[in-house]
């Protein structure tokens, strides 16, 4: 039986390099470094598992898929006295 090449590492969707065994992180269905697992808005190096999800991009739990994505108003920390035009006292 012949030897035959491994197959070839999976690339980064970051970086665009190779991802090795030992480096490889999977997230959001693709395939990325450990260092290259950033949140979307803060660019913050997220941890496997430790990150939600949006449209494909990962995102920080807390402070910016909250933001970004979380509810708004008083509590969802939105600004009470930022009402839309419908609302506005004329």
């Amino acid at each position: 039986m012949p030897w035959k090449p491994p197959p070839p590492a999976p690339k980064c969707v970051v970086c665009e390099k190779s991802v090795y065994q030992a480096e490889l992180v999977r997230a959001c269905d693709k395939v990325y470094h450990k260092t290259c697992l950033k949140c979307g808005k803060c660019k913050k190096v997220l941890a496997a598992g430790g990150y939600l999800e949006k449209d494909g991009t990962p995102y920080c739990e807390k402070p910016c898929f909250a933001a970004l994505f979380g509810p708004e108003g008083f509590r969802g920390g939105g600004n009470p006295m930022n009402l839309g035009a419908e609302y506005k006292k004329t």
